[in-house]
């Protein structure tokens, strides 16, 4: 027998429920309960009871604690009536609303709530500022209750990330978001059409270092300029130490028209040196915009993440200092490796265009390595997909 006493003990159910996910009997009405019950003769409902005040026993005296409903994220998304929500699940399509603050007294129709949706209902309290292209923003202050909201979704129900939908960030939001926290940040965040607006590019690259975030994923397209500072090499190597498992994709200009551009014109564009590979190959996927791989140093690259183990599909994009050619790939162990290069030529009246790509696949493991130009004719752009 364990000597330790019940009320320090904690414990947690081991398994997912399966029930539960087609539990129908709870949400009958009393008399359609009855009605099913009706044809269970008394000893059955007895033992069913018996089994009840058991488990109610187990749980409320021996310290053991009911799995949290399962969401697949919490999303906190910005529209122009105010900031909103949500949770999504797992399996369904439709959001299901917590909580909105918003300046008009309403909240949007056609959905759940799990909480109390109040609104806070008072004058909107914007900031004026100036984006690159000239336009003013509008920036909602989120009251205290919106983040006590969080606080209570965490302790009630778990989710596998956070989506964060066309906010503009400053200092006080990331203030207010790790508080609401409390140092149990989920390992994955995605930040969607989110704009720095006077935050120090130090305060953000910080707070990412310091949790435990470890899959980040952002798309900008106002301000860019900001996040470029962020993600350097020396950030990359940093975010890379934190765990064994995550990825880091980063893709920001200031004009969305130009969005597919395949250069960028920034002073913050780096080239990894040759001892950067193997921080490279720690990562399950990885786009930054802003680095270009010597194309030397390619073939290097996919043959050290080769002899490493597998745990899932590895996906990389990022930009070259030219044009792959046959004669890099000639460079590859053909007892060990198996090689096949295409190049597809179209010319128009505008101008020759030029498309490529190659599989590389491990005899021994047969897992396969793809590379191409991103489906962009004459684009120095690559990926590299391992499976």
């Amino acid at each position: 027998m364990n000597s330790e006493p019940s009320k320090k003990r904690s414990r947690r159910f081991e398994l997912a429920s399966t029930i539960g996910e087609r539990d129908y009997l709870s949400t009958l009405p009393n008399d359609c309960l009855l009605a099913v019950f009706g044809h269970c003769d008394g000893d059955t409902v007895d033992i069913m009871e018996s089994v009840n005040q058991r488990i109610n026993a187990v749980v409320n005296q021996s310290g053991w604690q009911k799995l949290k409903k399962a969401y697949h994220a919490l999303s906190i998304i910005q529209d122009r009536n105010g900031v909103a929500l949500y949770l999504d699940p797992i399996k369904k399509s439709d959001r299901t609303l917590v909580y909105r603050v918003t300046g008009k007294g309403k909240t949007q129709k056609g959905v759940k709530t799990i909480q109390k949706a109040r609104v806070v209902d008072k004058e909107e309290v914007t900031h004026r500022m100036e984006r690159l292209i000239g336009k003013p923003i509008r920036m909602h202050v989120i009251p205290e209750i919106f983040w006590q909201c969080i606080r209570n979704v965490n302790e009630q129900y778990s989710y596998g990330r956070i989506k964060i939908m066309n906010k503009d960030i400053d200092d006080i939001f990331i203030k207010q978001f790790r508080d609401a926290f409390l140092g149990n940040y989920p390992k994955h965040v995605r930040m969607n059409n989110c704009t720095l607006v006077n935050v120090e590019s130090s305060v953000l690259k910080n707070f990412i270092l310091q949790t435990e975030i470890c899959r980040l994923s952002i798309n900008a397209y106002y301000n860019a300029d900001n996040y470029h500072r962020i993600f350097t090499e020396k950030f990359t190597r940093q975010f890379s130490e934190k765990s064994d498992d995550f990825a880091l994709s980063i893709t920001c200009y200031d004009d969305p028209i130009n969005a597919n551009e395949f250069a960028i014109q920034t002073e913050h564009l780096w080239t990894p040196s040759r001892d950067f590979l193997p921080v490279i190959c720690k990562f399950s996927a990885l786009n930054l915009g802003l680095m270009t791989i010597d194309t030397n140093h390619l073939v290097d690259l996919i043959m050290l993440r080769f002899d490493l183990p597998f745990k899932s599909d590895v996906y990389w994009d990022f930009s070259m200092t030219r044009i792959i050619t046959q004669h890099d790939l000639d460079r590859i162990d053909s007892k060990r490796y198996s090689v096949e290069f295409s190049v597809a030529e179209l010319s128009s009246r505008a101008q020759r265009m030029r498309r490529w790509y190659s599989v590389i696949a491990k005899k021994s493991s047969g897992i396969k390595c793809r590379i191409s130009n991103n489906g962009h004719f004459n684009s120095n752009t690559f990926s590299a997909e391992f499976v």
